[in-house]
């Protein structure tokens, strides 16, 4: 827009200055502007007046005098060195600030840094510690490792009993699987006899054919026992071991602290000790656990004693008191009854809980039969109980002083 304007005032000025006159005064005419295109007209004025220049440079030398003054646009601010120098500056304390940190957090033992212990490591402390526990516990293992080895044998001899008790418990298995094939061949051989006529060669070869099948049932039959007996025979040897091994042990030291607690109580009091207190202290009493040993294969005898005089009696059939004492099988929870079996359960059952009063209220019961069997046993328990009482008679006499 102020271009055109311009261009006309150069011809005129070219005009006046080769002009006949020569005189006068050089003319600018300029166009006025409007308020709003000012600054537009502003923004222009500066590539056009360098435009203009560089086109008009040879009628510049002929004029006195420039034709319009050119005003310069805005110029851009210039950022001073004063915000550069800070940002390095900045830049270096973050720098440094980073390398410190990393050489406390990773670099092992505060290298580069002199003097710099890290923290204790938390996984290394536990780990010490426990390597100090674990230590301590072996000590103490090693020093009970006699006290295990003492009881290794009784543990292998508990074991194998337990594993021969299983063979036999298959093998009773098996035998009244027998018995029950056995019993129905007999029942149908008898069938056959019954209704197969007199000298019918049909019925003679089924009841030959029967008799044979019968035979070999029954031959079967004797080999399972003869190995029950066998099985029976070592695990009763094992038990017999076993228990006289733990009984031995047991009233060893059973009789080494009542001979010192009778010792240390007579220096101490003038109460008179109980006759029962001082057998004991002299031949010493059975422990619960080697009563607890002791009663199955009382009981057994005991049980078997009272089947053959059943059996004497008329009261089972020698059949079933064969198999049941060769089995050995009796019960092992506490049931009802006036039998040997019942009561005997009961007994074993107040026995596992500590009453020997009670169990020995129980063998009271036995049929006569069955009491020889139990003789032994119930004197040991009657020595104990009588050993015990006698401790909580002097106990109570010491309290009462």
């Amino acid at each position: 827009m102020a271009k055109a304007p311009k261009a006309d005032g150069s011809e005129e000025a070219g005009k006046a200055t080769n002009g006949p006159a020569g005189e006068a005064e050089d003319a600018v005419v300029i166009e006025e502007v409007p308020p709003a295109e000012k600054g537009t007209a502003e923004r222009e004025a500066a590539p056009s007046s360098d435009e203009h220049s560089s086109t008009q440079a040879p009628s510049d030398e002929t004029a006195e005098e420039p034709l319009s003054p050119v005003q310069p646009g805005p110029q851009p601010a210039r950022r001073g060195g004063l915000a550069s120098m800070l940002a390095l500056v900045a830049g270096g304390v973050l720098a440094a600030v980073i390398g410190f940190v990393a050489a406390r957090t990773i670099v092992p033992e505060g290298w580069p840094f002199p003097g710099v212990t890290p923290e204790p490591d938390p996984v290394a402390v536990a780990v010490e510690t426990q390597g100090k526990e674990i230590a301590a516990l072996r000590a103490a293992v090693q020093a009970l490792e006699s006290d295990v080895s003492a009881l290794r044998a009784d543990t292998a001899l508990s074991d194998t009993r337990r594993d021969l008790t299983a063979r036999i418990d298959a093998l009773a298995q098996s035998v009244s699987e027998t018995r029950a094939r056995l019993e129905a061949l007999e029942t149908r051989l008898a069938a056959v006899e019954k209704l197969a006529p007199e000298g019918s060669e049909a019925a003679q070869k089924a009841a030959e054919a029967y008799a044979r099948e019968l035979q070999a049932l029954r031959e079967m039959f004797a080999a399972e026992l003869d190995k029950i007996r066998a099985e029976q025979g070592d695990v009763e040897a094992l038990s017999a071991q076993a228990a006289a091994a733990a009984r031995a042990a047991e009233a060893r030291a059973a009789l080494a602290r009542v001979n010192e607690a009778l010792a240390e109580l007579s220096s101490l009091t003038d109460a008179e000790i109980p006759p029962a207190l001082a057998e004991a202290a002299a031949s010493g009493v059975p422990t619960l656990a080697a009563l607890q040993d002791t009663f199955p294969p009382a009981a057994r005898e005991a049980i078997a004693a009272a089947l053959r005089d059943a059996v004497e009696k008329g009261e089972i059939s020698r059949t079933t008191a064969f198999l049941k004492i060769q089995l050995g099988t009796r019960s092992l929870t506490p049931r009802p009854g006036d039998d040997a079996d019942a009561i005997l359960s009961r007994a074993e059952d107040a026995l596992r809980k500590g009453d020997l009063a009670a169990a020995l209220a129980e063998l009271d019961t036995l049929p006569e039969a069955a009491k020889p069997a139990m003789a032994d046993w119930r004197s040991a328990a009657e020595r104990r109980l009588a050993a015990t009482r006698a401790a909580e008679a002097l106990a109570k006499t010491l309290n009462t002083n």
